[in-house]
């Protein structure tokens, strides 16, 4: 179940637990309010079902008496939700189903003391996609389970002929490449204040978001829009960012970055922000650079430390592949059959 489509991190997990569900036999039906799209879906094997657009806090009367109806008619075994707003509507309209939970895909700190009571209300099983979601919720009393985020292989990357092609960069310059939403979670602006700071450094920046026209503007105020490029959404976003010299991101908090782990896949390094859902699995200095939120003077060092230090480079990626190895679309899988209460096998 899904609140809502879309490019995200959270609806990419969905669309691979339920490809890699359908493929060890089980009936997937993935459920999403409103019409966005959802990308990565093998509608061969998973029935995808669209409902109303998800409203307010509880997803409003519609949404819940369609998705009651929908649960009524399928009797499944599992109920499973993907972000917290989703709690109550599947609270309503669980009946007898023998499993509910939902899960916890990155909380905003400043934010977290308002879920208390309503998953309190809710009184269904939670789960977090990581230590940084469950150390917030467990701040507020709400015990949750961790079930492990999941990536594919690195796909073929993408070659510096093919980026100076499609982006205009030059085939000899250094390339950052970011994939984010341009929200203030992500904080864009210390991204593009980071690689101003560091010489003839290109930013090739996939995403879009309320940030889009601020972000821009930005660049230009710094004299970088030369050196920033918006690339929009793309569905060959790894295979570019494997074409990078490095992966950059700026978040103020995440749940577990999906980017980051795509990147240590690819064999690109990583620099980012020490922040929730980064740094509780993230060595400084061994697996990934990490700088203070906020700080785009350290972030830019960090940047020049990766173009600058072949030696740091190699130990950066050898250590970021190894973790990366971890994190398989199997082993999530696997956990989440494991917390249904289904064999793995």
């Amino acid at each position: 179940m899904l609140a809502n489509g879309g490019p995200g991190g959270m609806q990419r997990q969905v669309a691979l637990l339920a490809n890699g569900l359908a493929h060890r036999g089980h009936d997937v039906t993935v459920v999403v309010g409103g019409d966005e799209a959802v990308g990565g879906i093998d509608l061969e094997r998973v029935a995808l079902i669209r409902l109303q657009p998800f409203r307010g806090r509880s997803g409003g009367m519609a949404f819940v008496r369609a998705l009651r109806k929908l649960v009524d008619r399928l009797h499944p075994d599992v109920l499973h939700g993907h972000g917290l707003r989703l709690a109550m509507a599947l609270r309503l309209a669980q009946h007898s189903t023998p499993m509910v939970l939902v899960t916890s895909h990155g909380i905003d700190p400043a934010v977290v003391s308002g879920l208390r009571l309503p998953l309190r209300i809710a009184g269904i099983a939670v789960a977090s996609c990581g230590e940084a979601p469950k150390q917030l919720l467990q701040a507020i009393g709400i015990a949750s389970t961790i079930l492990p985020v999941g990536i594919e292989p690195a796909p073929l990357p993408k070659s510096r002929h093919d980026v100076a092609q499609r982006f205009g960069i030059p085939e000899g310059a250094k390339v950052a490449v970011s994939a984010i939403r341009l929200s203030d979670q992500k904080d864009p602006s210390t991204m593009v204040e980071a690689v101003a700071l560091v010489e003839n450094l290109h930013l090739l920046l996939f995403g879009d978001g309320p940030l889009l026209e601020h972000t821009r503007l930005l660049a230009h105020s710094l004299h970088v829009e030369d050196q920033i490029h918006f690339a929009g959404f793309s569905n060959e976003v790894r295979a570019w960012m494997a074409a990078g010299d490095v992966v950059v991101l700026s978040s103020k908090w995440e749940g577990h970055v999906l980017v980051a782990l795509e990147a240590m896949a690819a064999n690109v390094p990583l620099v980012a922000t020490a922040c929730p859902g980064i740094v509780e699995w993230v060595r400084n200095g061994d697996s990934a650079l990490l700088s203070p939120i906020g700080d785009a003077q350290s972030l830019g060092q960090n940047l020049r430390r990766v173009l600058n230090d072949n030696v740091l480079v190699t130990r950066l990626v050898a250590a970021g592949a190894q973790v990366s190895t971890t994190h398989t679309s199997k082993a999530m899988v696997d956990a989440h059959l494991a917390a249904y209460g289904t064999s793995a096998g």
